[in-house]
């Protein structure tokens, strides 16, 4: 570990010896140094590595731009004003507060689940980019102005429970989480369109095994007359669809060991460790497994050593968000996979 540790900072300092005890007196180490006329007693580092042949050399982009004429719908508004109400074929996607009548003050946000399944589970996100397009034509809000307010800036979150795009309610509406929700910044022209920056986000999705989608909404829901209205996948203009790219490498150049999968990782989310335990009749037949993690940007944060049965690694210090792990052996693949720590 300490030479992963050298390779993997950059910058090769070497090492120190030590006594742990430098208290108490006549206790030594004495070994052959470089310098030692005796040759044979001179240190000697002996390394065994492999190239690493999981390199991510298998890179793919996708456009997702659905479209309901096609039978695409992805999207659905739900709002307090009618809060038992199905809104899965409006033609905008938007998130807003605003007076309706003797309501008092109303608030809109929208769902929308693009479908990813084409991406391979152990995929690593690269960029992803969600384009939204302002409806100009729209019939709600201020006309003409689509973003509207002087506080309209929204979040984007990932939605974390089932929902149907034809059921869907505010009342009924999934829950949603904060982790790395996205800012929709604040707008500066009533036409406005935006690139969202969602390649976390849909990471998140990813790693969870459940895509739900994500949700809209104001960042202020209380203030009246904020908008930020755009075209949805119902809308007769296509060109305002909403549409998602997403990049990701994909581990190619693998010999797996075996189809194995059965090797526990636990908890998911995880907290302060992280389990790893393998099937009682398969323990014996790993040898000189290792576990490796890598933090969202790629680097290396942990390797160990897998043990026959089970590996519990400490998280405590690790920094909160996505991981993936990769059970190696040698140069095989034996078993991938994302954890999220909380």
């Amino acid at each position: 570990q300490l030479i992963s540790d050298i390779i993997a900072s950059g910058n090769n300092y070497g090492m120190m010896i030590m006594q742990q005890n430098e208290t108490t007196p006549y206790q030594s180490l004495i070994f052959g140094s470089s310098n030692n006329t005796d040759t044979n007693i001179h240190p000697a580092l002996q390394i065994c590595y492999v190239i690493d042949s999981t390199t991510n050399d298998s890179s793919k982009c996708i456009t997702l731009r659905p479209s309901a004429a096609a039978g695409q719908d992805i999207d659905a508004r739900i709002s307090t004003q009618v809060p038992t109400a199905n809104f899965s074929t409006d033609p905008d996607f938007f998130s807003a507060t605003w007076t309706c009548g003797s309501a008092g003050n109303c608030i809109d946000r929208s769902l929308i689940m693009f479908d990813l399944s084409s991406i391979p589970a152990s995929a690593t996100i690269t960029n992803a980019t969600l384009s939204l397009y302002a409806d100009n034509a729209s019939g709600v809000g201020m006309s003409g102005s689509p973003m509207y307010g002087s506080n309209d800036a929204g979040w984007l979150l990932r939605v974390t429970s089932p929902w149907a795009i034809n059921t869907v309610t505010w009342n009924t509406q999934p829950t949603t989480t904060t982790n790395d929700e996205v800012i929709i910044p604040q707008s500066t022209s009533g036409t406005e369109n935006y690139s969202l920056n969602v390649s976390q986000l849909i990471s998140d999705i990813i790693a969870s095994g459940n895509n739900y989608g994500m949700m809209i909404m104001q960042q202020n829901e209380t203030t009246p007359y904020q908008s930020l209205i755009f075209g949805s996948s119902n809308n007769t203009d296509t060109n305002i669809h909403p549409q998602l790219q997403i990049c990701y490498n994909v581990l190619t150049g693998v010999n797996s060991l075996k189809a194995i999968n059965h090797i526990q990782v636990y908890p998911n989310p995880a907290h302060d460790k992280l389990v790893f335990k393998v099937d009682y009749a398969l323990g014996s037949e790993l040898q000189n497994c290792f576990v490796e993690l890598y933090n969202s940007i790629g680097e290396k944060v942990k390797s160990v050593e897998l043990s026959p049965y089970q590996t519990t690694i400490n998280t405590d210090n690790f920094a909160r968000g996505l991981y993936l792990y990769r059970i190696m052996s040698h140069s095989s693949l034996i078993q991938t996979g994302k954890i999220e720590l909380q």
